[in-house]
């Protein structure tokens, strides 16, 4: 909540004309996002999944030490990435990816802290320093190839860390290292790409995508008002806002907060 109290003041500063809607998914409907926030605009929708980091000082964990991580990395922080779909967990890093992939405009992140006490929180949070002091990781290149099978397997049945600091501009996805790019400025960024938010290209064979459309096309029944304006050859994107839109109107299954 303190990531978002910033993010939704430093939003409001940039576009002070534009009223976008904040939701938050349900339990239910989590799964089906990976996220626990999402940002709908008229450019782009923002996926975030929040997590909370353990801090690691003076020792390093199996898997780090496995993986080749350097002792000089330490301090570091480390999350658990949920994947392994054969142990009952939602495959929540394959979602976010996929989700990332389906078109320019979405854009996937994970979320944490690069402070751990409460007195840190305190700190940061009265100077509006939360954002600042985050690990923003952009879930989209975690669709290069060196992130897909043979080269490196999520879903192997092993536990699998993000693993960073608070002084280097990257991390480290372990079981199996491979490093990765920390997200910077993202106000900024979002302010630049609007524009650029269409290379032409589809991705049409995604799980994400099937998921969208099934729920596109199980909610176009409870709403035969917007039939004529939104079709099938309508971009994901488009179906992704028409159905948490109406899934808040139709379902009151999902929070939607608006600044007014």
């Amino acid at each position: 909540m303190g990531y978002l109290g910033e993010y939704f003041s430093r939003y409001r500063a940039m576009y002070p004309h534009n009223n976008p809607p904040f939701s938050l998914p349900t339990t239910s409907m989590e799964p089906m996002f990976g996220s626990d926030f999402i940002l709908v605009d008229l450019n782009y929708i923002e996926f975030y999944q929040f997590k909370r980091s353990h801090l690691v000082k003076t020792r390093r964990g199996d898997a780090e030490i496995n993986a080749g991580i350097p002792k000089s990395f330490r301090p570091y922080y480390r999350f658990e990435v949920y994947n392994d779909s054969s142990k009952g967990r939602i495959p929540q890093f394959d979602r976010l990816r996929d989700i990332a992939n389906l078109d320019p405009r979405f854009r996937t992140f994970y979320c944490a802290p690069k402070f751990y006490t409460n007195r840190e929180f305190q700190e940061h949070f009265w100077r509006q320093e939360i954002i600042d002091n985050s690990a923003i990781i952009d879930c989209n290149q975690f669709n290069q190839t060196r992130f897909r099978p043979p080269h490196f397997d999520i879903d192997d049945g092993d536990r699998h860390f993000m693993v960073y600091n608070d002084t280097s501009n990257r991390g480290y996805l372990c079981s199996e290292m491979k490093e990765f790019n920390l997200t910077h400025d993202i106000l900024k960024e979002i302010k630049e790409d609007r524009i650029e938010n269409d290379d032409g290209n589809e991705n049409t064979n995604s799980s994400g995508e099937e998921l969208i459309n099934k729920l596109f096309f199980a909610l176009m029944e409870l709403d035969e008002t917007s039939k004529p304006n939104i079709k099938d050859q309508n971009s994901p994107a488009e179906k992704l806002a028409y159905s948490i839109n109406l899934l808040f109107t139709k379902c009151n299954i999902v929070t939607q907060l608006k600044f007014k």
